[in-house]
């Protein structure tokens, strides 16, 4: 039976290596994945990210984490970023990605967000699935190495 529920990433991270190495190979950049733990513990503890858990039977079968903050030029709107989302291919046919959205808006909106912000390659399927639930392309992000 798959649930979930808020993990802490610190305790996870050496557990999720395969897990992460596919979202990576799947949607990464072009630097290898290196995640730090520590940060990541410690933006929880100061109740800037957290990280959500589907489970089936204890197996981690999917993700989201999201960072919370005041937007820099309104304190009083309070954004939550999507940092990483991600379900294994065998699972996405089931909802899990469905119920991970709506259960990251969720744990959002508790922890005091008014705003969502998903960060998602443009023309994937998971950009197309979030327009369909009325989200709106906001910003485009450029990136280049300097």
């Amino acid at each position: 039976m798959l649930t979930i529920r808020e993990i802490q990433a610190a305790e996870h991270i050496g557990k999720v290596q395969r897990l992460l190495a596919e979202n990576w190979a799947e949607t990464g950049f072009d630097f290898d994945l290196c995640p730090d733990g520590e940060m990541m513990r410690r933006l929880q503890e100061a109740d800037l990210l957290f990280v959500l858990g589907a489970f089936d039977d204890g197996e981690l079968v999917g993700y989201s984490s999201a960072l919370i903050s005041p937007h820099t030029y309104n304190p009083s709107i309070v954004c939550c970023n999507s940092d990483a989302l991600f379900v294994r291919r065998e699972w996405r046919p089931r909802g899990v990605g469905a119920r991970l959205i709506l259960e990251t808006e969720r744990v959002a909106k508790e922890k005091g967000a008014s705003r969502m912000l998903w960060h998602t390659r443009a023309g994937t399927p998971l950009a197309a699935a979030l327009e369909r639930r009325g989200y709106e392309p906001a910003d485009v992000i450029v990136m280049k190495e300097i």
